[in-house]
């Protein structure tokens, strides 16, 4: 593969900010605050699969696009397990959860199931990447 040092600067600064999102979402759920951890969980997983889809030339600006663009080119080709579909769905629906409901919350093993599953995906996404880019896209090292 081509390596264009423009996108993969761009790869780079996106899956820094899912690790962020990441930590963020395990500090919280350390805490017990299952609301706050589901969404950074959920949004740490939004960036990695915005970092996959830019390696084929896509980019949307709505979460759906998102996950739709990664469903089609992502898990329907094969590429990520069929399961990264069901989790998308879950940690989508708890932020929503956590961030707009006033009549229900996460509970702390839901949230600690979103921390884990988004870990799990935000990895697959970096050894992805890696296979592509020849770099570590995982703890950040060049």
């Amino acid at each position: 593969m081509k390596r264009d040092p423009a996108l993969v600067k761009k790869l780079e600064t996106i899956m820094a900010k899912a690790r962020q999102s990441l930590a963020l979402a395990m500090e919280h759920d350390a805490k017990g605050l299952s609301d706050e951890s589901a969404s950074k969980a959920c949004y740490a997983v939004f960036h990695a699969i915005q970092a996959a889809l830019l390696t084929k030339g896509l980019a949307f600006s709505k979460h759906s696009g998102v996950k739709e663009g990664f469903n089609r080119e992502f898990i329907h080709a094969g590429t990520f397990p069929k399961e990264f579909h069901t989790i998308m769905e879950r940690l989508f629906r708890d932020r929503n959860i956590g961030d707009y409901s006033y009549d229900k919350s996460v509970d702390a093993e839901e949230s600690g199931r979103d921390v884990r599953d988004a870990e799990k995906m935000i990895k697959a996404v970096a050894d992805h990447l890696k296979n592509l880019y020849q770099r570590d896209f995982w703890s950040g090292e060049r």
